[in-house]
């Protein structure tokens, strides 16, 4: 398998859609269902990139975003941010992050494997 990728979404279907639909793109994928698990699981597997669902209940995208820029290892992981809302001040603090981009709900399975290859090439090595 190929890079690894964590998925963070607190839908369930979510979180399987983008996992399956990564996999049999050769990714080795990982999910969480919410914004602390993301920052224990970034330290724990070292994925090459987090795919962040903005909104989910306790820590937000936008707080383990924060999280994981303050710490060494996943200080320029990439984060590709996904959400259903396109006009708030979460959107607008997630466009401030490097190394991310963001993109809307709901998107084609094309645009998220797009996406997600063209981030790992901008990115290489870490």
């Amino acid at each position: 398998m190929g890079n690894v990728i964590l998925i963070a979404d607190d839908e369930p279907w979510q979180r399987m859609w983008m996992a399956q639909l990564l996999h049999k793109a050769g990714f080795t994928c990982s999910t969480v269902a919410d914004g602390a698990s993301v920052v224990e699981q970034a330290l724990a597997l070292d994925p090459d990139l987090v795919i962040l669902d903005i909104v989910m209940p306790g820590m937000d995208g936008i707080a383990a975003a924060e999280q994981l820029r303050i710490l060494p290892n996943t200080r320029t992981l990439p984060i590709l941010f996904i959400t259903g809302y396109t006009h708030s001040r979460e959107l607008q603090k997630a466009a401030t992050f490097e190394y991310a981009e963001w993109m809307p709900k709901p998107f084609h399975p094309e645009e998220l494997l797009a996406r997600v290859r063209r981030m790992l090439a901008a990115n290489q090595p870490r």
